[in-house]
């Protein structure tokens, strides 16, 4: 668990570390949309994290299936938010980069307990064994809960008020 831990972490680092170079040299880049969409975690994205968590340790419980693709999925839901993390940093949006590590961890989080959970059901994993490292990851799953349930209120209301807006126009 260590070595896996400080891999994700050495992983994590670099990814960071080629955002935040790729911001200051493409700085004069408008970031727009798309890294916007990195910087508002919600619960909404737990629920993709989870998701995505449960076909990769699925993919890997059965050995027909390709677990290639699950890797792929949860690499594309991890390295995006990184690399913007660095590219905000560059910038110097503290805030920007901020948010966009939370939806990290958010997936970090999501996957990882999906995935125990998973091997749980599968007969992988002895519940003895593996209870405090579920209950752990589900303590801090919730913990995260809590800003992204603040952040998905702030986008209902403001999806609210903007549908009013086109209204009243």
């Amino acid at each position: 668990i260590r070595r896996a831990v400080a891999t994700l972490l050495a992983g994590a680092g670099v990814s960071v570390l080629i955002g935040y170079v790729l911001g200051i040299v493409f700085s004069y880049v408008e970031l727009g949309d798309v890294a916007a969409a990195f910087t508002s975690p919600t619960l909404l994205d737990l629920g993709i994290a989870i998701f995505a968590g449960s076909i990769a340790g699925f993919a890997k419980l059965r050995r027909d299936l390709v677990a290639s693709v699950a890797g792929t999925a949860i690499a594309t839901s991890l390295m995006p938010p990184l690399c913007v993390v660095g590219l905000e940093l560059a910038r110097g949006h503290g805030s920007l980069a901020g948010a966009a590590l939370l939806l990290f961890v958010t997936n970090v989080l999501g996957i990882t307990l999906a995935c125990m959970a998973m091997y749980f059901i599968g007969g992988y994993a002895n519940f003895e064994r593996a209870r405090m490292g579920l209950l752990g990851t589900l303590v801090l799953v919730l913990l995260l809960a809590i800003p992204l349930a603040a952040n998905f209120l702030r986008l209902v209301e403001q999806t609210q008020v903007e549908r009013a807006v086109r209204t009243t126009l």
